[in-house]
């Protein structure tokens, strides 16, 4: 029996969405940062995301984009994911200074110049550039963000630059969700946006009153 006609038009379109599909396993084994060899097992996201999943997402705390009648100010880019039951909880206090995190700081304060008071010196454990060190510049930052649904305003953001000794950028992509502390081990914020010159860091005050909205919860402990 002939095998019925293909759509052509039906046939290019799936080979486009299978060439993308495959370009995005790609990119995620690679940012995984496997091996050749460990790439070549996982050929699928099934595969892979059983081999390396440790959460599963529960909530985000929505962007807010510009309309025809106002620019919405953001002030935290994150989300929440429930750790599996298989996960070694032991190894978090690795996540944070290579340490454990010792509470969460109070919000800086500014004298009446608008000067800094107290330390600024903070520290983050990233994916990508691993412990680095840097100083508080602002608590006052603005930016913008582009995101695929368009650009988002940030407001009130802590800005840190690398120290001198730090020896290069106090991050780089793929340190985003980076828990960033101060010389007490306690949790300043969240970093997730920067440049080689400058990162921006959700202060935690603000990440956990709209993580609590997002969850709907009335209030949550950072470990």
């Amino acid at each position: 029996m002939p095998r019925p006609a293909t759509d052509p038009a039906k046939a290019a379109h799936i080979k486009v969405l299978r060439q993308q599909a495959g370009r995005w396993l790609k990119t995620a084994r690679e940012q995984a940062g496997l091996t050749q060899a460990e790439l070549a097992r996982f050929t699928t996201v099934t595969s892979l995301a059983t081999q390396f999943e440790i959460a599963r997402f529960t909530a985000a705390v929505p962007l807010q984009f510009p309309n025809p009648s106002a620019t919405p100010h953001n002030r935290v880019d994150a989300a929440a994911a429930e750790l599996l039951d298989a996960v070694d909880r032991s190894q978090m206090e690795r996540v944070g200074l290579a340490g454990r995190m010792l509470g969460v700081a109070a919000p800086y304060d500014l004298d009446q110049n608008g000067t800094l008071v107290g330390p600024g010196l903070v520290y983050k454990m990233g994916r990508t550039t691993g412990l680095t060190e840097g100083d508080v510049v602002s608590v006052a930052g603005r930016s913008t963000v582009g995101y695929p649904g368009g650009t988002a305003l940030f407001v009130d953001q802590i800005i840190v630059a690398a120290t001198a000794d730090n020896g290069g950028p106090f991050s780089a992509a793929g340190d985003s969700g980076s828990p960033v502390l101060n010389g007490d081990h306690e949790l300043v914020g969240l970093l997730f946006a920067g440049s080689p010159n400058q990162t921006l860091v959700n202060p935690i005050s603000y990440v956990l009153n709209e993580l609590c909205s997002a969850l709907g919860v009335s209030h949550l402990t950072p470990v």
